[in-house]
């Protein structure tokens, strides 16, 4: 059922590119390497933590070539037993859910992949029940290794000032704060002038992958393929579709990035979205920025 619906919305080629195409090309052009595991030059909560990211990339995958092994026998010498192919399957989803982690190898594709893992580590925690221990002991392993996690995982320093931030966005009330006071100053200013130069219902596109800007702004985004980034247009017909969908509805303002994407001139919005940007260059001129955003206007557009 859960593929049929949008087989029967979109058809079989739209429901293949979205679903497998598009994200295997995306991972491919925003692909970072898997962080080393040299140790850092001083240890701190933070350093250390970083440092555990990349001991997890290697452990996980190490866990489950092992799992799977134990899975592929289990299901060998006990056909027809459902829990042996549950657990098979359990093993095999979460051994392609982690390769997705590895294709951008940072610390939040990383987490977005831990539920399986957990699962995994819950089992080999619970085969301590055959040992000879005594339950004492048991409970003891399992409660170091459990202490362990969290303090590598840094479970307890979220909620360290340092870590939740300090320096409040005064663009959602004060109700979420940042560790980067000028990264809030940046988003601030951008939610402030854009409601400042832009009326209610405008449509305001972010080329900087920021879209929680616009979010913020009480303003509308083009829709389609509008947040641009490596691997958002396949081609070049996806790319002058969307910019008909800009023809039509002309946007009030453009947010522009001031950093390429991961911070390589080779990901910049120009080289993943040339003829947005030459669009975009055409009919618009910067009016104003702040750290890694600026805004740009309609040519000749007065201030308001």
């Amino acid at each position: 059922p859960v593929f049929a619906w949008p087989l029967l919305q979109v058809g079989p080629s739209a429901l293949v590119t979205e679903l497998f195409v598009r994200p295997v090309v995306m991972v491919d052009l925003q692909s970072l390497p898997l962080p080393s595991l040299a140790l850092p030059d001083e240890w701190t909560r933070r350093t250390l933590r970083n440092w555990f990211v990349a001991v997890q990339f290697r452990g996980y995958a190490l866990l489950y070539v092992v799992y799977l092994a134990v899975a592929v026998v289990g299901v060998v010498r006990r056909r027809g037993d459902p829990r042996a192919v549950l657990f098979f399957t359990v093993v095999v989803w979460g051994a392609v859910y982690f390769t997705r982690s590895f294709g951008r190898s940072d610390e939040p594709h990383l987490d977005s992949a831990l539920p399986p893992v957990c699962l995994l580590l819950a089992h080999a925690a619970s085969q301590l029940r055959r040992t000879p221990w005594p339950p004492a002991a048991r409970a003891a392993v399992c409660a170091f290794a459990f202490a362990a996690m969290a303090f590598l995982w840094g479970s307890d320093y979220i909620a360290h000032p340092d870590q939740r931030g300090r320096t409040p966005f005064r663009s959602t009330g004060g109700r979420v704060l940042s560790t980067h006071p000028f990264v809030a100053g940046a988003v601030d200013w951008c939610v402030e002038h854009i409601r400042r130069w832009s009326r209610p219902g405008d449509v305001v596109l972010d080329l900087s992958a920021s879209p929680l800007l616009v979010v913020l702004a009480e303003r509308s985004a083009p829709g389609g393929n509008d947040l641009i980034m490596p691997g958002t247009f396949l081609d070049a017909r996806e790319e002058e579709a969307f910019v008909a969908r800009l023809e039509r509805r002309p946007p009030a303002l453009v947010i522009w990035p001031t950093l390429p994407f991961d911070h390589r001139r080779a990901r910049a919005v120009d080289a993943s979205a040339p003829r947005v940007t030459a669009w975009v260059r055409e009919r618009y001129e910067e009016r104003g920025r702040r750290g890694r955003y600026a805004l740009w206007a309609p040519k000749g557009a007065q201030a308001r």
